[in-house]
């Protein structure tokens, strides 16, 4: 219903951003001092959410065949197929 619904949607929206404060500078604090540290960190965060929240809404769609983590880590594993460039 979440996923369909427009209020719904905008207030799993507003749970994600307050995630996003929370994660960012835990992120950013094990990434180190180096110059673009805040900005990796909101990207990791950001693909991570994001990820999490396509895999919850195919998760759904397929009326939960698989295990939502199979989703999560299918989502993951586009993310760094791409970044390796083996997509």
């Amino acid at each position: 219903m979440v996923y369909e619904t427009p209020s719904l949607r905008a207030r799993s929206y507003e749970k994600h951003l307050r995630w996003y404060d929370s994660l960012v500078p835990q992120v950013e604090r094990r990434l180190g001092d180096g110059p673009r540290a805040v900005l990796r960190a909101k990207a990791i965060v950001g693909c991570v959410i994001t990820c999490l929240d396509i895999a919850g809404e195919a998760w759904t769609h397929d009326g939960g065949k698989a295990s939502l983590i199979d989703y999560f880590d299918t989502a993951l594993d586009a993310m760094r197929s791409e970044k390796s460039g083996s997509a």
